[in-house]
């Protein structure tokens, strides 16, 4: 077993342990390689910092109110979370998973703090998210139980309770099931951001699934059905992009734009000595359905382009740890640069 930990995060390597202590030499190797692999990117991954982008709360009050254990991912705990992080990753934002005690202090950080469906959050920290709302902040709230924590806010009438019902997401690619549960709306002042029908028969009867509503000088976006969940479970492009409508409109702006196959994942950093970096994670024929673990192939991805907000005009572009050659320009303040493939994880470095 290994383990690293940095600032703030870590990950933990397991083997079954035998009774004599025996380590097979094969895992030895593997072991080796891992950390050989790390070591080529320490001077741009270690001790780095994050560049707030997207905030995604892990809820201990809503944890704690439903579970006393404390790691269960197999019992279904975690599902809103993960496929809300799915889905902005797959969206290439920058996205950092904390924890109220994390997230409070630094709420006025994040441009975007996104909520899945939490059915318990103490009075001090709505607050706190509604007075980050009121003072510019954008919140996304993903399902119909912390929609309902927020209801006086959200421009709209709950119509009865939430119901289990059969549903179909009206998005711009087409329709697709989201059937759970669901509750039902009226916007009143808040603008409709998205229709679900009883039917792929979209021609009648639409009912508001989410919603938009300026709050002070913020926004405040809402989702009444079960949209994280149904990610987690199927990953489906459709529901994807029904989320990136609604966060390209509560954050407009963004630090990076990719372009490139949702198989990306970023996370926007500075290294310890103050370079901005961008992480590149290709997460091809990563495994995702439960019953599907383990990958031996991983295809490079490229190429890709990419654009970041940089004050001043760099000096150089490395590309850690390949040291391909990366085609850049820059002008007014953005960065434009090429990176011609990426095979499991690089750090595209600004000096």
């Amino acid at each position: 077993m290994t383990r690293h930990k940095g600032k703030g995060g870590g990950f933990q390597i397991y083997h079954q342990p035998t009774r004599s202590g025996y380590i097979a030499e094969a895992i030895i190797d593997q072991e080796g390689r891992v950390a050989d692999f790390c070591r080529a990117r320490k001077e741009t991954s270690f001790k780095s910092s994050t560049v707030p982008q997207v905030a995604l709360l892990l809820s201990s009050e809503s944890h704690w109110d439903k579970s006393d254990r404390v790691f269960a991912p197999w019992a279904g705990e975690f599902d809103d979370l993960e496929g809300a992080l799915h889905a902005l990753l797959e969206l290439h934002y920058s996205v950092d998973i904390l924890a109220e005690h994390q997230l409070q202090p630094r709420l006025k950080e994040f441009p975007l703090v996104v909520v899945p469906d939490s059915a318990k959050l103490a009075d001090d920290f709505k607050k706190a998210l509604l007075n980050y709302a009121e003072q510019g902040g954008s919140l996304f709230l993903l399902g119909e139980k912390c929609g309902r924590l927020f209801e006086p806010v959200l421009g709209v009438r709950f119509d009865g309770e939430a119901q289990n019902i059969a549903a179909e997401l009206e998005t711009p690619s087409g329709p697709i099931s989201v059937s759970g549960i669901w509750q039902e709306v009226t916007a009143l002042t808040a603008k409709a951001a998205g229709f679900r029908h009883a039917t792929r028969d979209m021609r009648k009867d639409p009912k508001t699934a989410a919603t938009i509503m300026n709050y002070g000088k913020g926004k405040i976006g809402a989702v009444y059905g079960p949209l994280a969940n149904a990610f987690f479970k199927g990953h489906h492009p459709y529901i994807r992009q029904f989320i990136g409508a609604m966060v390209k409109d509560l954050f407009p702006e963004p630090a990076v734009l990719v372009d490139g196959p949702s198989a990306i994942d970023i996370a926007l950093r500075t290294t310890k000595d103050g370079r901005p970096s961008l992480h590149l994670l290709n997460r091809s024929n990563a495994p995702l359905p439960d019953r599907y673990n383990f990958t031996d192939f991983i295809p490079a991805l490229g190429p890709l382009q990419v654009k970041m907000k940089i004050a001043a005009k760099p000096q150089k572009i490395t590309l850690v740890p390949d040291d391909t050659p990366v085609t850049w320009e820059w002008k007014d303040g953005r960065l434009t640069a090429t990176i011609p493939r990426v095979h499991i994880h690089s750090v595209l470095v600004i000096d």
